[in-house]
């Protein structure tokens, strides 16, 4: 293709959390990806836009992944400050200066931008968050799209992984059932995970091809908690039990959306992907 660019260099804002490692690990195949974390200066809740301005310039970095969020819903309804803090105001503060400089943010959003009225909601859909955590994922998408033309959002719910890191569900989960650990998980709630692998294929294509805009990065079916803990346990052939439960029998949670799925067609569409589906993951894991 006539706009493609070869291997641009990037960094990582929050390179050491599951969804950073995973990025980190499967683009250096083919970029040179460096990363900061809040040891590297890089703290949302007092940000420093000229050590990151710095380190861009001296390292020529064309791209950058902004990972690093306070991701945990209930923390944020309980501290809703710190969680437009860290979600939006101090990624605004780090990016302002950054603004017409040519660089590249690319934003990893959240399926929770979305009420939950609609299943399979796509990225024309007008966002319209129930949770602290979604409307400022909102308002930092919102930034981002207004303020740099070349900016691209990826929206995903939960990140599945072949690795046994910890915060990796598969690996979780199937810690706890051969343990033998019984195990509750909502069933009147659907979502529409994501590999890992497919996450870093979608960044491939918005570099190589020089894509912006919104994309939903989604499995094509949407599964329950119960749904992802009964194929881990049917692949491990394990008799430990898992019993059901709704949402709203859990209390002292942010409230979650029922329907908390995405379409991927836009993502098949124009970034040509074909996305993993749960067993493909699953089967995945327990071979690596």
């Amino acid at each position: 293709m006539s706009n493609e660019v070869q291997n641009p260099k990037v960094l990582i804002l929050g390179g050491t959390g599951f969804l950073g490692t995973e990025l980190s690990r499967l683009l250096a195949l083919r970029h040179e990806v460096q990363v900061m974390n809040r040891a590297d200066g890089i703290d949302l809740e007092n940000p420093n836009p000229d050590s990151l301005r710095a380190y861009i310039q001296k390292n020529q970095i064309e791209v950058l992944l902004l990972v690093a969020a306070m991701t945990d819903v209930d923390l944020c309804l309980k501290d809703p400050m710190k969680s437009r803090q860290i979600n939006f105001l101090g990624y605004q503060k780090l990016l302002l200066p950054l603004v017409n400089s040519g660089i590249k943010p690319v934003l990893f959003s959240s399926n929770n931008v979305f009420s939950g009225v609609n299943a399979f909601s796509v990225e024309s859909e007008t966002p319209k968050p129930s949770m602290v955590y979604g409307q400022h994922k909102v308002e930092l998408e919102t930034w981002i799209t207004e303020n740099f033309s070349n900016g691209v959002v990826f929206r995903t719910a939960r990140i599945l992984s072949s690795s046994d890191h910890a915060k990796n569900p598969i690996s979780d989960l199937s810690r706890k059932l051969k343990a033998g650990i019984e195990l509750t998980l909502t069933s009147d709630r659907k979502l529409t995970p994501v590999s890992a692998k497919d996450v870093a294929s979608a960044v491939e294509a918005v570099l190589l091809c020089k894509l912006n805009g919104t994309f939903h990065l989604a499995m094509n079916a949407g599964y329950t908690w119960f749904e992802i803990g009964r194929a881990i346990k049917n692949k491990l052939g394990s008799s430990t039990v898992i019993h059901e439960s709704e949402s709203r029998d859990i209390t002292g949670r942010e409230i979650r959306p029922v329907n908390s799925t995405l379409s991927n067609q836009k993502a098949q569409q124009e970034l040509g992907l074909k996305f993993q589906s749960l067993d493909e993951v699953i089967e995945e894991y327990f071979k690596s």
